[in-house]
């Protein structure tokens, strides 16, 4: 019999396919959300010398405070899709692709819509922190879609600002 969460469970094989052997050569780590059997509960973390972050949309940039990265800005920089779909929670993994310095975001929802996030610290550009996000709706159904962005907390001489 065919279940709707083998739909999201299907989907996040496809995507982490790519993955699989890179991860037995130790060039990867796949992470399930929550951790699955024998999966390893490393911090998913970017970084280019000048500054880094933990993947995660609470995480402010550290920048690196004489030899290393250790001053927190209060700047929350992940974007993050927040949807109001009514079926349930995502089934989601990380994937950190250490040649390449990429973390790897996926969500996957039972109706067949899935997300890819992609992070990295550039590397030439050592200023530049690059966020990929790409929605996929395989389905001829309309979603509402939001994107979230916590940016600065504890910061009081900060100012932000919204640009259209």
């Amino acid at each position: 019999m065919f279940h709707f969460t083998d739909v999201a469970e299907r989907c996040l094989s496809d995507r982490l396919t790519a993955f699989y052997f890179s991860a037995e050569d130790f060039n990867s780590n796949i992470q399930h959300v929550p951790l699955r059997g024998g999966e390893k509960p490393y911090i998913p973390y970017i970084r280019n010398g000048v500054f880094g972050l933990h993947v995660h949309p609470e995480s402010p940039i550290l920048i690196r405070n004489g030899r290393i990265l250790s001053l927190p800005v209060n700047f929350h920089p992940i974007v993050s899709v927040a949807s109001s779909l009514g079926s349930g929670k995502p089934h989601e993994a990380i994937v950190v692709h250490y040649l390449s310095g990429i973390v790897y975001k996926y969500q996957c929802y039972s109706s067949g819509l899935y997300i890819s996030y992609q992070y990295y610290a550039h590397r030439t550009l050592p200023a530049i922190f690059v966020q990929d996000i790409k929605i996929t709706n395989p389905t001829n159904e309309n979603f509402s879609l939001d994107l979230r962005q916590l940016k600065v907390t504890d910061w009081p001489t900060a100012v932000s600002q919204t640009t259209k």
